[in-house]
């Protein structure tokens, strides 16, 4: 019966084995497990008891908000696995928004040094932070994660986009690559918990566009300020 909770259908149960089996070491590993067996006993113990003390309309009740709560779980554990896949969890694009529309190319956090763009980030217990960067396609990227806490689901980073899957050492971590085509590149933890993206845009369609609405923009006024009325008297017409 212990062998098989190895096949256990429970995303948190799995993310601990396999981490117990990436130690390489099987003291390490049944260390891992046995502390992880020893934390959940309590929670596991009360619900246990808490099913065999209520009775009647409140065990109703209380089977339901339990049934409720799994559900939740349920789509937590496929948004998280989602993130993993660095697909959006969004339900089929229904929420989502152009990420590149209205976001200016600039990002106070990505700066360019001897043409390659920075990135700094912070890992910690909470996460990243920052988590969101606007780069440019083309550029090369530098992104430099900063480690101040290496015990957290947080510290084991995932892109599949950019082929990255590594457990962040204490201190400065730098991942490069160069941006190949405009969209969202997203990373998360191991667990798909804690999440982030780069969203990459093309200056140069940007700056034609820009610049294309300026002058749009520019022939409105024209317009507006010299047009006359199909009868001959507006208020642009005059010797002005």
């Amino acid at each position: 019966m212990g062998a098989m909770t190895f096949f256990l259908p429970c995303g948190f149960t799995q993310a601990m084995q396999l981490f117990a089996m990436s130690t390489g070491s099987p003291l390490t590993g049944a260390l891992t497990m046995g502390i992880f067996a020893l934390g959940t006993a309590p929670g596991l113990l009360g619900v246990g008891g808490l099913t065999s003390v209520i009775r009647g309309g409140a065990a109703r009740l209380f089977f339901k908000t339990a049934g409720a709560v799994v559900i939740l779980l349920a789509l937590f554990n496929v948004s998280n696995g989602l993130n993993l896949l660095g697909v959006s969890s969004k339900v089929f694009g229904a929420f989502s928004t152009n990420a590149s529309a209205g976001r200016s190319i600039r990002d106070p956090n990505v700066k360019l040094v001897n043409g390659v763009q920075e990135v700094l980030m912070i890992q910690d217990s909470s996460g990243y932070s920052p988590n969101k960067f606007t780069i440019k396609k083309g550029v090369p990227v530098k992104w430099i994660v900063t480690s101040k806490d290496v015990y957290t689901c947080a510290s084991s980073i995932v892109s599949q986009q950019l082929g990255i899957r590594k457990g962040l050492n204490l201190g400065e971590n730098v991942f490069e690559f160069t941006p190949a085509q405009t969209g969202t590149i997203r990373f998360s933890c191991s667990m798909g918990m804690y999440t982030g993206s780069f969203n990459v845009v093309d200056e140069n369609s940007s700056a034609a566009a820009s610049s294309t609405q300026t002058a749009d923009t520019a022939q409105n006024v024209k317009t507006s300020a010299f047009s006359c009325s199909a009868n001959g008297g507006g208020c642009g017409c005059g010797g002005k």
